[in-house]
Order: C-alpha cells, then sequence, then structure tokens
C-alpha cells in the first residue's frame, strides 16, 4: 500500500496521533510520555484558550495500514501581530525507525512536511518554524545536545536523529535555546552582595501566597509580559491562557519555591522553581489518574525524592534590572531548594543570545548541558 498523508479528524485518528510516541521510543529508557489528557485538549479542544489566537492542523502518515508518522501544522496570530512576521511552526513531529531504516523515515518525513508547507503556503506564510508543540509557550525546539539522561521536567525530549531529519528537508538554524545545570551548595560572595544592595535599596521577598494564588498569577503574568517582551519568539500570553497554564501547574507548584521581590508593594520579579516531577512522570505513560496523580503527589511532599529542581522562570521588569533583583531571586530560590533536600538545579530555556542570563548562571557555578534548536525554512507560495 502507498504512503499516504491524511489531516486528523476521527476519534481514531486522533488516539493514533497520540499513541505514535510510545513506539517510536519504545526501548527508549531516557523518553518520558508528556501528560496525555493536556497533549488532547490543547490539540483537538477549540476551547482551549490557544484556539482564541492560532490553530492546529495535525496529520498522520499511513502506511500498509500502520501510522508512521505525525506531525502538525500551527497558525500562531498573536506570534506574527506581535513580531509582524508571515510564519507557520510545526510541531509534535515523529517518525518510525529514524535510525532504524533512514531511507523509510525519510520518505515519511517528506511527505509530512511536503503536506505542512502546502498548509502554511495556502495561509500567505513566507517561512516555517519550529518545531514548535504548540507555540514558544509550550514545547519549544529540537533536543540536539543531552540526549544521555532523561529530561527534566516539562522539557522536551526527541530521537537524536531528528536534527539529521529536519535538514534534510532543507530546514536550517534559526536561533539555539540552552538549559543549565549547576550545583547549588555555596553561592558565590559577589551574590550574597549584590543582595545585600538590593535590600538596602528597599526589594524585599516573599512566597506565593496559596491565599491569594490567583492575584499572585495576575502579578506573574504582568511580570512575564514585561520582561521578556524583547525577547527573540516571545508571544505575549493573555489572561486566559495564562490562567489555564496556572490551572495546571497549581495542583503541583511549592510556594517557597515560588518567590517573589517587590518594591514599594509592587511586584517586580519572580522566579518559578519545581522539583523534577519527571521522577513520577516516567512511569506514569502520560495517565494521571487514577495512580498517576499519587505518585506526583510523593514528590511534592517529600521533594528531595526528585534530586534536582527546574528553574523553569526568572523575571524582572525592564524598570528595575541592575539593581540586585535577580541575585535575590537566585539567592532565596536556592535556600527554599535547600530547605526541600534539593541541591541541584537546572535552569532552561535561555536563549544562546542571552549573555547576561547565561553570565549569571555561570556566575554560580552553572554550565550549559542540553541544547535545542529551531529551524526555519523559507515558503515558496
Amino acid at each position: 500500500m502507498a504512503l499516504e498523508v491524511i489531516p486528523v479528524s476521527s476519534r481514531s485518528e486522533k488516539r493514533e496521533f497520540l499513541n505514535l510516541p510510545f513506539r517510536v521510543y519504545e526501548g527508549d529508557p531516557h523518553w518520558v510520555c508528556p501528560p496525555l489528557g493536556e497533549q488532547k485538549h490543547i490539540l483537538f479542544d477549540h476551547n482551549h484558550p490557544f484556539w482564541q489566537h492560532g490553530c492546529i492542523a495535525p496529520f498522520i502518515a499511513r502506511k500498509d495500514g500502520r501510522t508512521v508518522g505525525r506531525i502538525a501544522a500551527v497558525e500562531e496570530r498573536a506570534h506574527n501581530e506581535f513580531h509582524g512576521e508571515k510564519v507557520g511552526f510545526f510541531g509534535f513531529f515523529e517518525v518510525l525507525g529514524a535510525k532504524e531504516e533512514p531511507d523509510a523515515a525519510e520518505e515519511v518525513t517528506r511527505s509530512l512536511f511536503k503536506e505542512v508547507e502546502r498548509w502554511i503556503a495556502e495561509k500567505g506564510f513566507n517561512a516555517m518554524r519550529g518545531p514548535a508543540s504548540p507555540s514558544s509557550n509550550y514545547d519549544w525546539g529540537c533536543l540536539l545536545e543531552g540526549h544521555n539522561t532523561p529530561p527534566i521536567f516539562l522539557m522536551p525530549y526527541n530521537d537524536p536523529a531528528y536534527a539529521a531529519i529536519y535538514e534534510s528537508q532543507s530546514l536550517r538554524k534559526v536561533m539555539d535555546v540552552v538549559s543549565m545545570y549547576f550545583d547549588a551548595r555555596e553561592l558565590p560572595e559577589k551574590v550574597h552582595r549584590a543582595c545585600k544592595i538590593a535590600e538596602k535599596k528597599g526589594y524585599t521577598v516573599r512566597n506565593l501566597d496559596f491565599k491569594r494564588f490567583w492575584q499572585d498569577v495576575d502579578k506573574i503574568m504582568e511580570i512575564y509580559n514585561d520582561a521578556w517582551e524583547k525577547n527573540w519568539g516571545f508571544i505575549p500570553m493573555g489572561r486566559e491562557e495564562f490562567i489555564e497554564q496556572a490551572k495546571q501547574l497549581k495542583m503541583v507548584v511549592i510556594p517557597s519555591l515560588v518567590k517573589f521581590v517587590e518594591h514599594k508593594g509592587e511586584a517586580v520579579g519572580f522566579a518559578l522553581s519545581m522539583p523534577d516531577y519527571n521522577v513520577a512522570f516516567r512511569t506514569m505513560r502520560g495517565r494521571l489518574f487514577p495512580f498517576g496523580f499519587l505518585k506526583i503527589l510523593s514528590i511534592k511532599r517529600k521533594p528531595a525524592r526528585a534530586g534536582i529542581a527546574r528553574v523553569i522562570t526568572l523575571g524582572v521588569k525592564k524598570a528595575h534590572r541592575h539593581r540586585g533583583v535577580d541575585a535575590l531571586l537566585c539567592a532565596h530560590s536556592v535556600q527554599a531548594g535547600h530547605d526541600l533536600g534539593i541541591w541541584k538545579a537546572d535552569f532552561g530555556w535561555v536563549l544562546e543570545t542571552n549573555t547576561e542570563a547565561i553570565q549569571l548562571f555561570e556566575h554560580l557555578g552553572g554550565r550549559i548541558y542540553r541544547r535545542y534548536r529551531i529551524y526555519e525554512k523559507a515558503i515558496d507560495r
């Protein structure tokens, strides 16, 4: 039977799309299946807030009656409006046999990308960028370096062969993002000095307050949209989408690992860290219920079991930078980790061009240990 690429529409096709990674990564000790319920929600439920400013068109490739590949074309209107671009995105890519049967995988890949390029061209876009599943506010980039250890919580993982596969489709690097690792047992003296300077200027630190959780979420959104505004690839999030993500994290967040810096009553910076819940997710096969949620709660109750924390995001409003606010966030986050028995941390993603953030974590003793690549290709309309 000839290879065919079809748009996903039926219940069985959606199931095939979601379940293909189990076959792709069979036997891979490092792959962690993301929560299937969340993937299903954003891919196929048009009530998800992402669909207010974007849309996702998933495709599967079939050969001899079995699904052998998948991909999604993505329109992200918020990105194009904010950056003044005409870019379409691709994401959720998987293909069987990338290493074992490279010729067959290349044929499948070529057919999948041909369909995505056609979809993007029909939208009037002049470039294709990715992988973005579905945007930079979710899964972002192809893992290039760091396949020798399991991925950290909420970070993507892919077959090592995918970089060469993307390049075979004339996709070229447009930006790298990195993750940094550091053992935070002891902070340099310069960090403590910067903290004292900031405190003398009236900056104070507090934890997330669960009694006013949604007010604190609004403050995080305000800082987020201010701090990252000039970043390459940044997409501002509206309140509904921000709340959707906050709902997903609320059940696993630990208040002492969410730090706010305030100045004269204004929240000017925040840091959000979490233990590596992938320690639990590795055995859950993407399903929270009935028992997966209990495994997550066991890590929340005893975070030291995770062994490492991920600094998901750290941001400071532009008007308050270079005043020691970042040092306060780092120092207090590290101390909170120590109090919970966590001594190691992962900080990602960071744009390779964000030398200020990279240098900050190098001063903490950190090093780049994972690299992710975003690719782009011009589209002939």
